[in-house]
């Protein structure tokens, strides 16, 4: 579905979840919970495009999948982050102001995860030349109103070997990324924490 008609895929999805009870056995338990929280992500989507430029038809389609999904899904963690977001997404239209528009940093992180299989293979690029690499590193963006991504720094900084290699191939794949656009100018900044270990 094209994403400026919000309602219509809304109605779709909506319409999934409503084919899970008559699915019954045919369905496994896995595959339910995949459709409940793909429902759950197209939510969050309108959310952050809701949240970034203060547009109104995002509004209710991001909270009918909210109230769609809560109940459903059975991961107590995953329910709590439904949970929250949909009194964030309920505080946000309290306090809107026409013209303005930020980015929700909670939210744009939870888009930004969709890029982890880039930094895992970072990481395990420098995994063949020492097997027992591990470590923490920590990414920081700044975006503009456009959602480009205008700075990238990283700890440890970027360097030759072990985890400094891996943060400057990540700062690398980093400047091709972007986020929504949102209605207000200014910066926003993410930080990112990648815990890296190898597979025992």
């Amino acid at each position: 579905m094209r994403l400026d008609t919000p309602d219509v895929a809304a109605k779709y999805a909506l319409d999934a979840l409503k084919a899970i009870p008559p699915c019954g056995a045919k369905c496994s338990e896995q595959d339910k919970q995949d459709l409940v929280y793909g429902v759950f992500g197209m939510g969050l989507l309108f959310h952050v495009l809701y949240a970034t430029a203060n547009d109104v038809r995002y509004y209710q389609p991001a909270h009918d999948l909210y109230t769609a999904t809560v109940g459903l899904l059975m991961d107590d963690a995953k329910r709590a982050e439904a949970q929250k977001n949909m009194g964030i997404l309920e505080a946000t239209l309290k306090n809107t102001k026409a013209g303005t528009g930020t980015h929700d940093k909670g939210a744009i992180g939870s888009l930004l995860n969709r890029h982890n299989q880039e930094v895992q293979a970072c990481y395990e690029a420098q995994l063949a030349a020492n097997p027992k690499l591990g470590g923490t590193v920590t990414v920081n963006l700044d975006a503009d109103a456009t959602g480009a991504i205008k700075g990238v720094a990283s700890e440890p900084k970027a360097g030759l070997a072990d985890l400094s290699a891996v943060a400057g191939c990540v700062v690398e794949a980093a400047k091709t990324w972007k986020l929504p656009k949102r209605g207000m100018p200014g910066t926003t900044r993410i930080k990112l924490v990648y815990t890296m270990a190898p597979r025992k």
